[in-house]
Parts: C-alpha cells; sequence; structure tokens
C-alpha cells in the first residue's frame, strides 16, 4: 500500500511525528517520491562537534532553527520505500531517503498513520480506561 497525501510519519524511536505528507508521485525516473512538511525543523539541523581544545567552545554546541510563527519547512520529491509490516498488527512501515541527524531509525524509518499522533495516542488511552 502506497502512503497518502494527509499521512502522518511518526518515528518511533524519537517518539514524535516528523512530518505530515503534502504530496505522493514519480519523479523523472519513475521512483516514487513523497513531500513532508516537517514537524520541528532541529530534525535537519547537525552540527559537528568541534575538535579545538577544551574551553574555547562550549560542549555540545546548542545551535538551534527558528523560524518566524507560522512558518514551515517542506522536503520535496523525498523518496520512499514501503515496508511490510513489522511488528504484526498491520501497521505500515516506510523509509524515507531524508536528511539524518542523530540515529539512522529516528529520521529516515516511520509508521504512517493518519493521524497526528497526540489523536491517535489519545483514542488508545481512551480504550485502554474502558
Amino acid at each position: 500500500m502506497k502512503p497518502k497525501r494527509g499521512q502522518w510519519l511518526f518515528s518511533s524511536c524519537a517518539g514524535e511525528d516528523y512530518g505530515q505528507i503534502t504530496h505522493v508521485g514519480k519523479d523523472d525516473n519513475d521512483t516514487d517520491i513523497i513531500d513532508i512538511r516537517i514537524r520541528d525543523p532541529q530534525e535537519l539541523c547537525h552540527v559537528q562537534f568541534n575538535d579545538k581544545p577544551s574551553g574555547e567552545w562550549p560542549d555540545p554546541p546548542l545551535t538551534r532553527f527558528e523560524l518566524p510563527p507560522g512558518a514551515s519547512i517542506v522536503l520535496r520529491d523525498v523518496q520512499y520505500k514501503m515496508l511490510p509490516d513489522q511488528d504484526g498488527y498491520g501497521n505500515q512501515y516506510i523509509v524515507c531517503n531524508t536528511p539524518v541527524v542523530g540515529c539512522y531509525r529516528c529520521a529516515s524509518l516511520f509508521a504512517l498513520h493518519d493521524q497526528p499522533s497526540e489523536e491517535w495516542f489519545r483514542a488508545d488511552l481512551t480504550e485502554d480506561a474502558t
């Protein structure tokens, strides 16, 4: 099954949504692609640790992105591949060729959901309470 526009990419390692799919299609090489509206621009920020002598720079650097209110980042033409159900519950998984910060899984391997994680997580808690 292919991803759909409007679905959310959830990183179980990070425990949060990476972003929402805004377009599904193919590129000029007939490769499957999606566009992703990134939820947190920090996902794209990687600051190299410095090799200067101790004391010249604080370790680790705390560089971060800051966008004006309402602004968003969209990754265009991101290649992806669907993976088979890996957890036995029928969940869809996708591997994306996204910029990676930190470990591979947090920024490239996602579960697909039709709602943002806050909504489906809240629904799960409500069902568990009954």
